[in-house]
């Protein structure tokens, strides 16, 4: 139904070079060393609420799309928000360059996590 991919077409890889974009874009191609870039299969809920234990926080983007809909959480969001094991922050801005200056000001701690999920 989702039309066909090529044959070397890997969805782990292409989540890992999406990360590494994303990554590299924030940072400005200076990566530090304590950032440890992961991709984790599975159902994104399950995967953001497992990797919270131990966290200090927990980022998630919201779903809303325009002005009504952008009042309300998405399912992954409200779910990691009911069950994480940490604080949960709830980014509304979509804008990559509102993310990346946030990004580039906020003070992480050694302990702090956070996962940033690029969809298309």
């Amino acid at each position: 139904m989702m039309g066909d991919y090529p044959p070397a077409y890997s969805p782990e890889q292409d989540a890992r070079d999406q990360l590494a974009a994303v990554t590299s874009t924030i940072f400005e191609g200076q990566i530090p060393d304590d950032i440890i870039q992961t991709v984790i299969e599975g159902y994104p809920a399950e995967v953001l609420i497992g990797v919270s234990e131990g966290a200090a926080m927990l980022v998630v983007g919201s779903r809303g799309r325009g002005e009504l809909a952008s009042l309300l959480l998405g399912s992954v969001s409200a779910e990691c928000a009911e069950k994480a094991h940490c604080p949960v922050l709830i980014m509304h801005e979509t804008s990559a360059d509102h993310l990346v200056k946030d990004v580039r000001d906020a003070n992480a701690s050694d302990a702090a996590a956070a996962v940033l999920i690029a969809a298309r």
